[in-house]
């Protein structure tokens, strides 16, 4: 009977535990340069391939690897690319709209003007890449860290970043209106011109920040942190670290 059980267990983790391996033919069509819509590429080792301006949308791409991939302009919208590692890949231009990018790393990317919109990004690991002016409004990125990242003029509106870490990021002119962004860390991170109108900011820190003409018009500040330089910043109607509402400057 034991070796009943341990046969049943075995089967057991091959279900609970599948192992990622590309289609062989999905594979090969990539490889020779065509477009792969809805492809089954998970786990597939792209690394350092030319892959600009392809269609990838909709693929199964779990644990894929772009590591120094050129992808620049190519479409992953609705793509599952939970655990991809993009690290130093040349994504500017790359669509990733709706696409789940749970745990994926964007280590030292080019991310110039990439469209991550309502994307999923929980712990997604973006540390000193270069986003200027990318798109990540409505994305769920809980605890993303985008430490050093540089980001000016990214879009964050409505985005929900609980956690999220933007230390020495530099976000000048970024826009983070209605972002919920509750417990974040944006310490020592380049603001000026920023906007967080009505963005929920609980708990969120951002000692040793510049926040030079950074608007928070009616956010939610309630046990924030704040350097004691603030010449310049508009807290019109916001809820203050104290918990009372600022109209003082309305």
């Amino acid at each position: 009977m034991a070796w009943r059980f341990f046969i049943g267990a075995l089967a057991l983790s091959f279900v609970a535990n599948p192992v990622l391996a590309a289609d062989s033919g999905d594979l090969a069509r990539v490889l020779a340069g065509e477009d792969c819509v809805k492809c089954d590429l998970k786990g597939a080792d792209l690394s350092g391939v030319n892959l600009a301006g392809r269609n990838l949308g909709g693929a199964k791409l779990d644990a894929a690897k772009f590591v120094g991939a050129n992808i620049a302009g190519a479409n992953f919208s609705g793509a599952k690319l939970v655990a991809a590692d993009f690290t130093n890949a040349k994504a500017a231009g790359a669509q990733f709209v709706i696409s789940n990018l749970d745990d994926s790393i964007f280590t030292g990317a080019e991310l110039e003007a990439a469209d991550f919109t309502s994307a999923r990004m929980d712990e997604v690991k973006l540390q000193g890449a270069r986003a200027d002016g990318a798109i990540f409004s409505k994305a769920k990125m809980r605890a993303a860290d985008f430490t050093g990242a540089r980001l000016p003029g990214a879009h964050f509106n409505g985005t929900k970043a609980p956690a999220g870490i933007f230390d020495r990021a530099l976000m000048d002119g970024a826009l983070l209106r209605y972002a919920k962004m509750f417990g974040a860390s944006f310490k020592d991170a380049s603001l000026p011109g920023a906007d967080f109108t009505e963005a929920g900011l609980w708990r969120v820190d951002f000692m040793g920040a510049k926040l030079d003409g950074v608007k928070f018009i009616n956010a939610y500040l309630k046990i924030a942190k704040f350097p004691e330089d603030l010449k310049g910043v508009n807290f019109c109607g916001a809820t203050m670290p104290d918990g009372k509402s600022n109209f003082n400057a309305c």
